[in-house]
């Protein structure tokens, strides 16, 4: 099985090198996917259990990207099914034109803050999990 750049294996850290633990721990895969698949060599950080005084390290959440744009897609795909069928759907309303642009606009930008939401709410929750505790709990 290859290694994927992000996941946590169990790794043997014997020979050491400098202050390395001589035992088998956790440690995460840093180099890149294509990478692992041609060469022998992964690059891997060993995490530790043991609680230190320096800061804790952040890292960049670029879901909302990927998010904002499958979003962006399905209102613009919507917009259109929306005018295209805004025949059949004139039977059906009262008081408003199918083609409104205010009401258009107000239900995208609804839908628009519910999948902002929806992607950023579980994206902020799996940023602050400690990956130990993830990995005690296995």
């Amino acid at each position: 099985m290859t290694p994927q750049r992000g996941d946590i294996w169990w790794v043997s850290l014997d020979p050491t090198q400098g202050s390395e633990i001589r035992k088998t721990r956790p440690c995460l895969v840093l180099t890149a996917n294509t990478l692992n698949r041609l060469r022998q060599t992964v690059v891997v950080v060993p995490l530790s259990t043991a609680a230190r005084a320096h800061p804790p390290i952040t890292v960049p959440v670029t879901c909302q990207g990927q998010a904002a744009v499958a979003v962006m897609t399905g209102l613009a795909i919507g917009f259109a099914a929306a005018l295209a069928a805004s025949r059949v759907i004139a039977s059906f309303l009262v008081g408003v034109v199918p083609s409104d642009p205010l009401t258009l606009a107000a239900v995208a930008g609804f839908l628009a803050i519910v999948a902002a939401a929806a992607s950023y709410l579980p994206a902020r929750q799996a940023v602050t999990v400690d990956p130990l505790v993830a990995l005690r709990t296995e």
